[in-house]
C-alpha cells in the first residue's frame, strides 16, 4: 500500500504543479528530483557515480540556471496600441486606392 499512497501523492503532486505553472517547469522539476535521488542513493547507501551522472548533473543545473535567468518576452496584453493615420498618410491610401 506505500508504492500505492507514494504513486497517488506523485501523481497529485504533478496535478498541482500544472495548475499554477507550466509543462517546462514540471519538467525540470521532475529531473531535479532525478538529481536529488542520485545525491540521496550515494549518501544513504553507498552508490557510485559514474562520469555520466556527473555530466549530467552539470548539464542539468545549467540548464535550470540559464531558465531561471533569460529575460521575459513581452507581455502581449501590454503591448502599445496601434499608432494613429496622420491626414497625409489617408490621403495617400485613397490616392493608390
Amino acid at each position: 500500500w506505500a508504492v500505492v499512497f507514494m504513486l497517488s501523492l506523485g501523481g497529485i503532486t504533478v496535478v498541482a504543479v500544472l495548475r499554477y505553472a507550466d509543462n517546462v517547469l514540471k519538467g525540470m522539476s521532475m529531473v531535479l528530483a532525478l538529481l536529488l535521488s542520485g545525491v540521496l542513493s550515494v549518501i544513504m547507501f553507498g552508490t557510485k557515480v559514474g562520469p555520466v551522472f556527473c555530466f549530467a548533473a552539470i548539464i542539468i543545473c545549467g540548464s535550470v540556471f540559464v531558465y531561471q535567468n533569460a529575460p521575459a518576452g513581452p507581455d502581449p496584453k501590454k503591448a502599445p496600441p496601434p499608432a494613429k493615420k496622420t491626414k497625409d498618410q489617408a490621403t495617400d491610401m485613397e490616392r493608390a486606392n
